[in-house]
Parts: C-alpha cells; structure tokens; sequence
C-alpha cells in the first residue's frame, strides 16, 4: 500500500498504522523520491503487531449484586487474547478466583457465592490467561447479602434463633432450680 503520496524530505514522517493490517514481522518501508521513482531504499524488515488490551465494563461503580444470585462480567478486548481468567478482590486484596480460563468472549455469567460478606468495596480482575501482564480491574462495586439474612458470613439465622433458644431454655431451667431450693 502506498503510506503517503509525497511528502516534505525532512527525513521523517509520523505513520498511523492501520488497524487493517495483519500481524507479521515480514513487513517493509519503501522510501523513494516522489518526483524520480529509481532513486529508493527499503527499510529493513519489521514487525506490526496487533496491541493487546482487556477493558472491564461491567461491573461498574452503580452496580450492586446480591449474593446467591447470578450476574454477567463483561468486558472487551484487542488483540488475540484466546482465553481470560477472572478474579475477585476486596479493597485491594485478592479474595478468590471467579473462574481459571474462560473464552474471551467478553461475557462470563457469576454464581456470587452466599458465604461472601457485603462490601462497596469489591472488584473484578480480568487477566490474559496467557500473559498476566495483560489485565483491567473494574470500578470498585457492592455485592450486599438479600435482605433479612444475617449479615455474618457462614451464619444461618434460623441456627441462631436455635442455638439462642436453647441457652435461654438452659439458664431459664438452672433459675427454676435456684428458686425451688
């Protein structure tokens, strides 16, 4: 393809390479005067690679997911990035991995498990599964337990009323003895 028709002989010339190209390290610059087309020289050969990005867009910072529900990661990405890896983390600590390798399809559906404590302060990591050099965070986001749960990781409120119950039942039968002595 011709890059430019002419040109001022300055000796440079910023170049905003097409998107249309393929990848290859077999690519060449040939330069020549504009006016007498026998006076030229060849670059050596280079290579033109597509860069390689990974954008979260979903969650964001309005989102607000409740646990025990299902939600979908999305994202979009340059370059040949064949699968991702997810991962979740909590003010800036990793947490868990959502999932190891997933198509980078730019969608991944969620089971937000129950055991999670609720928190704005949560984010989702995306990763090149090939080269961790290539990731994106998304907006910091609340996952908040359903309402009328106990809002202690692991508890049950049903056990809890259960386990209160009875201790009250114990203390209340160690007073009846106290009294009837």
């Amino acid at each position: 393809m011709d890059i430019i028709a002419s040109t001022p002989n300055d000796g440079e010339f910023l170049w905003e390479i097409p998107s249309s190209l393929v990848v290859s390290d077999q690519y060449q610059i040939k330069v020549l005067d504009a006016s007498d087309p026998s006076i030229y020289d060849y670059s050596d050969y280079f290579e033109i690679c597509i860069a390689r990005s990974i954008t979260v867009t979903t969650p964001d910072s309005s989102s607000s997911w409740e646990t025990g529900t299902s939600e979908s990661v999305y994202w979009t990405s340059t370059g040949t990035i064949p699968n991702v890896k997810l991962e979740l983390y909590l003010d800036g600590v990793y947490v868990m991995d959502i999932i190891a390798s997933t198509p980078n399809d730019g969608e991944f559906v969620w089971e937000i498990p129950s055991e999670l404590v609720g928190s704005d302060l949560y984010q989702i990591k995306i990763i090149d599964a090939s080269d961790p050099t290539i990731y994106d965070y998304s907006d910091y986001f609340e996952i908040h337990r359903p309402s009328g749960e106990p809002g202690i990781p692991g508890y049950n409120l049903y056990l809890l009323i259960g386990i209160i119950s009875i201790i009250s039942i114990i203390l209340f039968k160690k007073q009846l003895k106290k009294m009837i002595k």
